[in-house]
């Protein structure tokens, strides 16, 4: 059977386009793919020790210089755990922190909202920096993050605040930050 024009004109399309479709495909495999990337579109930060996953955390300045520590803890565990401590420091600087409420049952397979929970406070803290949180569960690894300090606006209006700061009270601080906190602010 002889080849006809059409029929040859047939393959070559055919041919480039299965060569375009693979050189296509290959566009985004590998390590550096974008899919594989995590991306977080929350401003906090997700952290995960063995059991316990810490989903958005950061801390919320009030006008006083004080700051509420904001997060959703999973426990993937098939077991119960507790958050049993938390503890902030500024570039190896320890802060105070008023966890009264801990420690927190945090049920297996169940989200547990900190701020709802056992609010926990941070004093010396500013919109713009980052602090170091550390973590300690009852069971689980401890976590230790960096985390932003974010300031108090009308989407963090359900994050309870610190005893003694006055409802209403304006969201800059009164003071400027102590010598504890990071120099670089966040982008």
């Amino acid at each position: 059977m002889p080849l006809t024009t059409s029929w040859v004109r047939l393959c070559v399309v055919a041919g480039a386009g299965l060569l375009a479709a693979g050189t296509l495909a290959g566009c985004g495999t590998g390590t550096d793919a974008q899919t594989n990337e995590i991306y977080n579109p929350a401003v906090g930060v997700n952290a995960q020790s063995a059991d316990v996953n810490v989903l958005n955390l950061l801390v919320v300045a009030d006008p006083d210089g004080s700051g509420t520590v904001s997060t959703a803890l999973v426990n993937q565990s098939t077991e119960p755990d507790q958050l049993t401590a938390v503890t902030a420091s500024n570039e190896g600087q320890e802060l105070t922190v008023d966890a009264q409420g801990l420690p927190l049952d945090l049920e297996a397979g169940r989200l547990t909202t900190l701020e709802t929970a056992s609010p926990v406070f941070v004093q010396d803290v500013a919109p713009g920096y980052f602090l170091t949180l550390s973590l300690t569960f009852a069971n689980s690894e401890p976590v230790q993050i960096d985390v932003p300090v974010v300031e108090r606006t009308d989407m963090y209006a359900s994050v309870p605040t610190a005893p003694g700061v006055a409802e209403g009270q304006e969201t800059t601080p009164t003071s400027e930050p102590t010598e504890a906190t990071p120099t670089e602010p966040t982008p």
